[in-house]
């Protein structure tokens, strides 16, 4: 199965993604039924972990999560881009879990003529 980005971005920069929660029937999640939210980076390829499970604050059943500029540097200059793996997973309704992945390309700026 053939990975579809979320967005593309160059590296070394600091984009924001949005993650909506929502239940195994994909209604959303409330607030207010969320008892904790976490978020972890991952290289996709290699799987190395880019950021430790961290918790996330969401509003309106939505998680931004922000990049640093290190999360978006390019770990294999070989490659002409990367992709990485944002993990969201949210305990809700006391011991229900909800979990979702997106995918965000980074491109490297050595194969590209940027003049």
């Amino acid at each position: 199965m053939a990975i579809t980005p979320l967005i593309a971005v160059d590296e070394g920069t600091t984009p924001k993604i949005s993650i909506t929660l929502t239940d195994e029937t994909g209604t959303l999640i409330p607030d207010a039924s969320i008892n904790e939210v976490k978020v972890r980076i991952d290289d996709y390829n290699t799987e190395v972990e880019i950021r430790a499970w961290a918790t996330a604050s969401p509003s309106d059943s939505i998680v931004t999560v922000w990049f640093t500029e290190a999360e978006t540097a390019i770990l294999d200059d070989t490659q002409v881009m990367e992709l990485k793996e944002v993990t969201v997973r949210a305990q809700y309704a006391t011991s229900k879990y909800a979990t979702s992945a997106r995918h965000v390309q980074i491109d490297n700026l050595k194969f590209y003529d940027v003049t």
